[in-house]
C-alpha cells in the first residue's frame, strides 16, 4: 500500500533510488553478459575451424567491448550520485538497450549448425554487433556528460518548459 502523502521531493528521491537500484543491477548484468560473449564468440570461431590465431583476435576485439561495460560500471559508481533523474532514466533505457542487443547474435551463434536461418534474421543479428560496440561508449558519453550539465537534463528542463508553456496557453484560450 503506498502512501499518497509524499512530497514531489520524496517522490524524485524515491524514482532516484529505484532508477539507481535498477541500473546497477543491469550494469553488472551486461557486464557479465559482454565477458561471456567474448568467449562464446571465440568458442564459436573454434567450431567453424578458424585459426586459433582468428579465434585469439575475434576475443581480443570484442574484449574492448567488455572493458568499456567495466568503465561504465566504475564511471556510475563513481557519480552516480551526482546525475539527475532524467539522465538516470536515459542511462537505464541504453543500458537495457545493450543488453538486448546480445540476445539475437547469441541465438546466431547458438544453433550455428541450423541453415534455416533466414536473410532477414541474419542482417538483424549483424546490426545487434553493431549495437552490441555503439552501446557501451553511448553510456560512457552520457557518463562524461554528467561532470558539467548534461545534455540530457537540458533536453528535458527545455521539454518540460515547453510543455508547460503549451498547457499555460491552452488555459488562457479556454478562459
Amino acid at each position: 500500500m503506498g502512501s499518497t502523502d509524499q512530497t514531489p521531493d520524496q517522490e524524485d528521491t524515491n524514482t532516484k533510488g529505484q532508477l539507481v537500484a535498477e541500473i546497477d543491477n543491469r550494469l553488472q548484468f551486461v557486464t557479465v553478459i559482454s565477458i561471456f560473449f567474448c568467449t562464446l564468440l571465440y568458442s564459436f570461431f573454434r567450431s567453424i575451424n578458424r585459426t586459433d590465431a582468428d579465434s585469439n583476435k575475434a576475443l581480443t576485439k570484442w574484449a574492448g567491448v567488455a572493458g568499456a561495460y567495466l568503465l561504465n560500471y566504475l564511471l556510475f559508481e563513481t557519480f552516480r550520485s551526482r546525475m539527475r533523474v532524467p539522465v538516470l532514466k536515459f542511462v537505464n533505457v541504453l543500458t537495457l538497450l545493450g543488453m538486448a542487443l546480445f540476445v539475437l547474435p547469441i541465438f546466431v551463434i547458438a544453433t550455428v549448425d541450423s541453415t534455416h536461418w533466414l536473410p532477414a534474421e541474419l542482417w538483424l543479428a549483424q546490426k545487434s554487433f553493431i549495437g552490441i560496440i555503439v552501446a557501451p561508449f553511448a553510456i560512457l558519453f552520457l557518463f562524461y556528460g554528467v561532470m558539467g550539465n548534461t545534455i540530457a537534463d537540458r533536453i528535458w528542463r527545455t521539454a518540460k518548459r515547453l510543455w508547460e508553456l503549451r498547457r499555460r496557453g491552452a488555459k488562457t484560450k479556454a478562459n
